[in-house]
Parts: C-alpha cells; structure tokens; sequence
C-alpha cells in the first residue's frame, strides 16, 4: 500500500468518524428540538381542554338555572290550579249548603202554612160553634115564649104543654137547625179530607224519597278520580258492562267520589257491589274482565246463600231439611218482608213459635219448623203464580214436608182458616210479629213484585236472553240475541214489549231499551 492509499483511507476514516459524530449531534438536537414541540403541544392541547372543560361547566350551569326557574315556574302552576280546583270545590260546597239551607227553610215555610191554616180551621170551628150556641139560645128564648104562649091561651096543664113543645121544637129543628147542621157537617167533612189528604201527601212527598232509597240503593265510596275513572272506562263501557251483567243502575256522584248502586233486588246489588270491589282490588277494569269476576262473585254468592241456610238449621236444631228447602233459606238473607230482614224474621218467629209450643207441652221441633218455613216462598222464582203463602207451601210440599207443615205454611197469615193447634201456633207467632210497631210496610213487597212482573214480561219473547228492572221500574233493559233478532226485529221487539207493559202493567210510565250487541272473539295460537 503506497502513501496515497493510506491517506485516502486515513481520510475516508476520519471522515466516517466526522460523519458519525455530526449526525449523532444532529440527531440530539432534533430530538431536543422535537421534545420541545411536543411539549408546546401538550400544553396547548391542555388548556384547550381546561378551556373546553369550564365551558360546559358554564353551560350545564346555565341549564341548571333554566331547568330550576322552568320546575319552580310548574310547580307554582300547579299550585295555582290546585288553589283553584279547591276554590271551585269550596264554591259547590257552599252552594250545596246554600240549597239545603233553602230546602230547609222552604220546609219550615210549608210547616208554617200548614200551622196557619190549622190555626184559620180553629177559627173557623169556634166560629161554627158560637153559630150552633147562638141557634141553641135562640131555640131556648123560643121554647120560652111558646111555653108562655100556651100556658096563657090554651089552658094547658104544664105536662101537656111541655109535650106540645117538644112537639113544636122537634117540627121546628127539621124544619130550620137540621138542614144547617146538615150543611155545616157535610162541609166539614170536605175541608177535613182535602186538608188532610194535603197533609199526608206532604208528608209521604217529604218520606218517600228516603225510604225508596234506603232501599233500593246500595253506596260505594272510592279512593279518588283515578279508581272512578277505570270504573267508568272509555265512553262508559265498564259501566255499561257492570249494568248488564249484575243488572243494576250504576250512578256515578259528581264531587262526591262515590258509586250508587240501584236495584229492587238486593242480591243484584249484593253481587255487583262484591264485584266493584275485587275490580278495584285487582286494578284491571274492562268488559270482560267484568264478566268473569261477576261470574265469579255469582257463585260465591250463591255458596254463601247455601251456607247461611245449613247454619240457620243448625242453630235451630233442624234436620232432614231438603237440599233445596236450605238453599231457598239462605236466599232470604238478601230478601225483606214487612221491610225487615226477611230470614231474621223468619229466625224469630221460629223461636217464638217453639217457645209458646213447649209451654203448651207439644212438639218444640215442629213448630220451628214450621214457622222458621213460613215465608221461603218471598225467594221462589217471580214467575211462579200464586200468594207466597200458596208458592211456600207448595215448594214444601214438592220436597216432601209434612202435611201439618205445609197447612201452618198455607195459614200462617189467616188467608186460610186454620185446623190444627200447630196452625194457630204459627198464626200466632206471626200476629205477635206484625203488632210490632212500623212493621207494616207491603208497599216495598208489592213494588218489587210489579218490577218481577215487568221483567217477565220482557223475558217472554222470543229472543230476549235476560231483561233488568231499574231505575226504581222507570226502565226496562232488555239484552237480546244479536243472532237471532236483527236491528229492525229489535225495533219491533221493543215495541211490542211496550204494548204488553201497557196492557199489563197500569202504573207510571216504563222507558223500554233493547240492547243487541255482536262480538267477535279470536284466539291466538
């Protein structure tokens, strides 16, 4: 190797080396350069989110305040409503004191008219007295003057113008005193019937409301808007629905959060009151759910009816008692006679009846039974013929009672003589039950059996599925079958019912509705 290849290998070396040692000076200074850089950027990218950071801060703030003005803002709106809504609600509330305050001085104004014209009658009675006293002392003076007149001119010894006056005075009162007396009585007695007709009608116009409803009606109170609105339902269809399958009138009270229910049949009312109640227990009103839970309430009620009998013959100590005699026993728990709880009377009088046979040292059973049987014949069916006296005898007599019971059933109200000494026992027991005083009360018992009495009218047709009585008898709702009576056969049907009520029925005016609906049902598989 010559010197020149060893200086250029020298210098390629060292240039190598120079190279190596530049780039990695190189290489620190851009590394220090880009530390630098990133660190600037780091920075900026930090305060840009700090930055963006405290803006949302700010504005979640602000929507914060937005958020609590707009609540505050309904909050004091609702309030305000409120304070309305109970504004409104203490108005009604002093408008309904403000008309039982008139109610009641319009009543105390009829009492004292009714006092005034007692007190005009007394006047005029005093009057009417002091005329007849007047006649009478006018009749004396005459009797004087013509016992003066007698003695004087006709030399009469005393005995015998004494009868000659008598005479004279008898022809005089015929002829002048009577026919006033006569007229004064006759108009008496007018005044007297219009005044007192005036009087009871006033009164049974005052009474009769109370008592209709007492006995008609049966009241549910509910929890608030919400519960009466599921109990009305879109349009009134659960309403409807309840009507048509317990039969009853469904009124719903305004501002009073209640239902009242209506019907003559308390077992109609017992079921649908039940079923309200389970409805709003379980909180799912609609058709039919309706239908299935009246259903349901229906044969409980009638479980009940059955074990009300059997326990009412067993506190009694009766036995072999029908199947069917029980059930028809039980039934009278829901039933009135004489507006008493027809089943407790019944309870009664068997007690009664036992007690005054064993005093006479005869059969105790026979009379209880007797007695405890006297009325089943208030819970056969309405379309049976016949006395319920007539109707229980012959219900006992199916189900193979005995003759003597059958016969005090048949005459335990006197409509038949009675024979036998367990007859007058329980014709007894009842007389002793109907001298309680307000007992007497066959108007509810005979309304009930016109309402019967519509109602099978209206089932009689051809069609008809089943027909309620409500609205105290004021509408008959007839349920049809849409498959066998068309829309124009319903028009008919209704008018037709209208007739035989007509005809039938002579009392206030019946609103006759023929209901036909069509469903159709699908089940998903």
């Amino acid at each position: 190797m010559d010197y020149t290849s060893l200086a250029l290998l020298v210098a390629l070396f060292t240039g190598g080396f120079v190279g190596s040692g530049v780039f990695l000076i190189y290489q620190m200074l851009f590394n220090k350069q880009q530390e630098k850089k990133l660190e600037k950027e780091t920075s900026r990218i930090l305060n840009k989110a700090q930055s963006e950071a405290y803006r949302i801060e700010k504005k979640a703030e602000i929507k914060a305040q937005d958020w609590l003005i707009k609540m505050k803002k309904q909050i004091e709106e609702e309030q305000s409503e409120a304070a309305k809504k109970l504004h409104t609600e203490h108005e009604k509330l002093q408008l309904r004191q403000t008309k039982q305050e008139h109610e009641f001085l319009k009543q105390k104004e009829g009492l004292k008219e009714q006092e005034q014209e007692l007190e005009l009658e007394k006047v005029k009675l005093k009057e009417r007295k002091d005329h007849i006293q007047e006649l009478e002392k006018q009749k004396e003076d005459q009797l004087s003057q013509l016992k003066s007149l007698l003695a004087n001119t006709a030399q009469l010894s005393q005995e015998e113008a004494k009868q000659e006056l008598i005479h004279l005075l008898e022809e005089n009162v015929k002829a002048n005193i009577a026919p006033k007396l006569r007229k004064i009585e006759d108009q008496l007695k007018q005044e007297s019937e219009v005044k007192s007709k005036n009087i009871l009608a006033r009164a049974i116009a005052r009474h009769a409301s109370a008592v209709t409803t007492e006995k008609t009606t049966t009241v549910l109170t509910l929890s608030g808007d919400e519960v009466k609105g599921k109990i009305i339902g879109r349009e009134g269809r659960n309403i409807r629905a309840i009507e048509n399958s317990c039969g009853v009138d469904v009124l719903i009270e305004e501002g009073q959060g209640g239902v009242v229910l209506s019907c003559f049949d308390p077992v109609r009312r017992e079921i649908a009151k039940t079923a309200i109640h389970r409805l709003i227990k379980d909180g799912r009103v609609h058709p039919s759910r309706i239908e299935e839970v009246v259903e349901k309430v229906k044969t409980e009620i009638f479980k009940t009816i059955q074990e009300v009998g059997e326990k009412t013959c067993f506190e009694l100590n009766l036995h072999d008692v029908h199947p069917q005699i029980i059930k028809t026993l039980g039934g009278l728990h829901f039933k009135t006679i004489n507006g008493r709880n027809a089943l407790k009377v019944s309870v009664d009088l068997a007690l009664l009846a036992g007690h005054i046979m064993s005093e006479l040292g005869e059969d105790e059973k026979k009379a209880k039974r007797a007695a405890l049987l006297h009325c089943i014949g208030l819970n056969v069916d309405h379309r049976v013929e016949g006395s319920y006296a007539e109707v229980g005898a012959d219900l006992a007599k199916k189900y193979h009672e005995k003759p003597d019971i059958v016969h005090a059933i048949l005459c335990h109200n006197s409509a038949v003589p009675a024979e036998t000494l367990l007859d007058h026992v329980v014709q007894a027991s009842f007389n002793l039950y109907q001298s309680i005083p307000s007992v007497k009360s066959s108007n509810i018992e005979s309304f009930i059996s016109r309402m019967k009495n519509a109602e099978s009218i209206a089932n009689s047709f051809a069609g008809v599925i089943r027909s309620y009585a409500i609205r105290a008898g004021k509408e008959v709702r007839v349920l049809v079958d849409s498959s066998q009576v068309t829309d124009d056969q319903s028009i008919m049907l209704c008018s037709d019912i209208v007739k035989k009520l007509e005809r039938e029925i002579h009392s206030h005016q019946i609103k006759v509705s023929v209901i036909r609906e069509s469903r159709v049902i699908e089940h998903a598989r």
